[in-house]
């Protein structure tokens, strides 16, 4: 009886411990809303600044056979400064100083700069000079984007 005790125990265990997948890597393309509008990643670009860290701006306009570094934006994008590390980088901000790591969603239609400031933004590799990322960024349900993208480098 005690082994039996035991071992139903031990099933609820395992099957209460397994993880949730909302908290799963993301393996979609990145997607999304931006001030309550669909936001689906067509085209990426990246420029390395003079300090070494990663400007990203990610595009729902556009397609591969356009080039992404003469694109002049018009519509919701996505933008943000990481450094240049292939480590998980968690959005923070310091309300002291004002500093921290945020990711911006931008309307143009009223230039609605949306910051986050929860969640994190992931540079997975970085080869010949295209750079393979994924992201999971939330304010609330009108402005949130997850999942992977590549960027172009544009110097």
């Amino acid at each position: 009886m005690k082994r039996l005790l035991l071992l139903t125990s031990l099933s609820f265990m395992f099957l209460f411990s397994c993880s949730d997948d909302s908290d799963s890597t993301p393996d979609e393309l990145l997607n999304g809303k931006i001030d309550g509008i669909a936001f689906e990643m067509k085209t990426a670009r990246y420029k390395v600044q003079t300090n070494g860290k990663l400007h990203f701006e990610i595009f729902n306009e556009g397609s591969s056979a356009i080039d992404v570094c003469g694109l002049i934006p018009g519509d919701i994008r996505v933008f943000f400064i990481a450094e240049n590390t292939l480590e998980k980088q968690e959005l923070f901000i310091d309300i002291n100083t004002l500093e921290g790591f945020t990711v911006t969603l931008f309307n143009p239609d009223g230039a609605n700069n949306i910051i986050a400031e929860n969640g994190y933004v992931e540079i997975i590799s970085i080869n010949n000079d295209i750079i393979e990322a994924e992201m999971d960024v939330k304010v609330n349900n009108e402005n949130f984007v997850k999942g992977r993208f590549e960027a172009v480098i544009c110097q």
